[in-house]
């Protein structure tokens, strides 16, 4: 009968051939992939990571939701007429002041609420048609990191060092993705000799 918590057990000697085997594959592949790397390095500037996300004179600030008046009156809010939306500043133009804030009507449908932290774009240039102050983002470091160790917590206890040290391997192939193959194919390199 075939289970899937049987294993094999090889003699010593022949541990050893298996072992010399996979060494004999393995570390000229990986010889080989480090002078790869070497060489098709991107050098010089590269694209990724030089577009600016904002124009100028635009900022992103922390700030804290501290009113929602939906349009209309009534208790909820409505996507399609939205509501009137003050948070406090917490960083940068205008720090501890609590100003408007333009929110789009699904995002506060779908659960925003007072005291909620959001990042805000501060546009200079809507200071005279209304507010500068326009929702970006909720605050996700805490919930995200916290969503991380939960993650790596129920790895080590299903899979204790080795489900780690997967998820290390996971690391280093993003790392790999993110610093090599993408700066290099912006850069023009052949994407063939790049993976």
């Amino acid at each position: 009968m075939h289970g899937h918590g049987e294993t094999i057990a090889l003699p010593a000697a022949e541990r050893r051939r298996v072992r010399l085997i996979l060494a004999l594959v393995t570390v000229p592949l990986a010889i080989a992939t480090v002078i790869g790397m070497f060489l098709l390095w991107p050098r010089g500037e590269t694209p990724v990571g030089q577009f600016e996300r904002l124009g100028n004179g635009d900022e992103l600030q922390t700030a804290i939701v501290r009113g929602i008046e939906p349009i209309g009156g009534g208790e909820s809010v409505d996507a399609a007429l939205g509501a009137d939306v003050t948070a406090e500043l917490v960083t940068g133009v205008g720090q501890g002041e609590t100003v408007p804030i333009l929110v789009p009507g699904e995002i506060l449908a779908n659960g925003m609420d007072v005291g909620d932290r959001i990042l805000v774009l501060f546009n200079p240039d809507a200071m005279e048609g209304g507010s500068p102050y326009v929702f970006w983002d909720f605050h996700r470091e805490l919930p995200m990191a916290a969503l991380t160790v939960l993650y790596l917590l129920v790895v080590f206890a299903v899979a204790h060092f080795k489900g780690l040290a997967a998820v290390g391997g996971l690391v280093a192939c993003l790392g790999v993705i993110f610093a090599f193959i993408l700066p290099a194919i912006m850069m023009g390199t052949s994407p063939l000799l790049v993976v």
